[in-house]
C-alpha cells in the first residue's frame, strides 16, 4: 500500500494528523512530537505505529515533550536499509534522538519496543535518562511457523502477498482480541479496525515477519548483558495469558537497578488497558533523571 492510501484510511485525530517525516539510514520515518518539558520517546511493538500511543500521548504532552515514531517498515515509515534486528533499531533510535535533539529522554518501549529499550539500557549511551519497559519479551519469544515462511527472502514476499489476500486479517483479529483483557469490547473492536488499516500493508507484514523470526536470537544476544545495566529502568506488566509477566519479573530479579510495577489483571496492550497507571508511572519519573 502507498502512503496516500494509508493516510486516507488511518483517520487520525488532530494530534496524529500533525505527523511529519525525517530521513534515517535511507528510511522515511513518520514521527509526531508534542508538548514542552523533559523529553519522552515512545517505541511501539511489532507490528505497530504511532497510533499505539493514542491513549496516553496527549496527556503526557501536558508535562513533557513527547515524541513517537513509526519504526522502519511499520506504519507510514519505509524500511530503507533496515535489517530487521533489535540492534538495528537501537541505531535508528539513537540517530532520531540526535536529529531531534532529545535531551536525556525517558525511553518508553512496549513489547518489541521494550526489547529495544532493554538493549539500549545495556549500552548506557544515555545514562542520565530512564528506560520504561512495558510488558515486553526480554528472554523468550517463540514465533508461529507462518512467520518463518513469510520471512524467507524470496518466497516470503509471495507468502505475504498470499496472506494479505486470504487469511492475514482473520489471524490478526484473533490475535489482537486475545491481547485485551479489561477494555470494553466495543473499544477493542474500534482499535482492531484502526490497526488492520495500518498493519495489513504488505510492507508492514513483511517487516513484522522478519523481526519475529530474528527475535529469539536477538534476545539471546542481548540478555546476558542485562546484569550489567546501571541506567535506571522501570518494568511494568501484569498477569494474564497474553502478557510477558514471567520475562518481566525475571528481568527485575536480575537487574539490581530495575523497579517493578505490577498492574494486576491486564492484557498485553497495557497502554490502552491501564492507560492511567502508565501515565502516572511516566509522570513519576519527571525530574528523576
Amino acid at each position: 500500500m502507498g502512503k496516500a492510501f494509508l493516510r486516507s484510511n488511518l483517520r487520525p485525530d488532530d494530534t496524529f494528523a500533525q505527523a511529519g517525516y525525517l530521513s534515517l539510514f535511507g528510511s522515511s520515518i513518520r514521527y509526531i512530537q508534542k508538548g514542552a518539558g523533559p523529553d519522552v520517546l515512545l517505541l511501539h511493538g511489532t507490528p505497530g505505529s504511532i497510533e499505539d500511543w493514542r491513549a496516553v500521548f496527549d496527556e503526557l504532552a501536558t508535562g513533557f515533550r513527547v515524541t513517537a515514531f513509526d519504526r522502519p517498515g511499520h506504519g507510514l515509515s519505509t524500511p530503507g536499509t533496515y535489517r530487521y534486528h533489535i540492534e538495528a533499531n537501537v541505531r535508528y533510535v539513537e540517530r532520531l534522538i540526535d536529529q531531534l535533539d532529545l535531551r536525556a529522554p525517558i525511553i518508553v518501549g512496549h513489547s518489541y519496543g521494550g526489547s529495544i529499550a532493554a538493549c539500549m539500557a545495556t549500552q548506557s549511551r544515555y545514562p542520565s535518562g530512564h528506560y520504561v519497559i512495558l510488558d515486553s519479551p526480554l528472554y523468550h519469544f517463540r514465533p508461529d511457523f507462518i512467520y518463518r515462511l513469510s520471512a524467507l527472502p524470496f518466497a516470503g514476499k509471495w507468502m505475504v502477498a498470499l496472506a494479505h489476500r486470504t487469511f492475514a486479517a482473520k489471524m490478526m483479529i484473533r490475535k489482537l482480541r486475545q491481547q485485551f483483557e479489561v477494555t470494553p469490547p466495543a473499544v477493542v473492536e474500534a482499535l482492531i479496525g484502526e490497526r488492520l488499516r495500518i498493519w495489513l500493508s504488505a510492507k508492514a507484514m513483511f517487516t513484522h515477519a522478519r523481526e519475529i523470526v530474528h527475535y529469539q536470537r536477538d534476545l539471546d544476544r542481548q540478555s546476558p548483558a542485562y546484569r550489567c545495566i546501571s541506567a535506571p529502568v522501570t518494568v511494568v506488566s501484569g498477569r494474564s495469558k497474553s502478557t510477558f509477566y514471567a520475562d518481566c519479573k525475571r528481568f527485575c530479579a536480575e537487574v539490581p537497578v530495575a523497579e517493578w510495577v505490577e498492574l494486576g489483571h491486564t492484557g498485553h496492550f497495557v497502554q490502552f488497558e491501564k492507560s492511567r497507571q502508565i501515565i502516572d508511572v511516566i509522570k513519576s519519573l519527571q525530574g528523576n533523571g
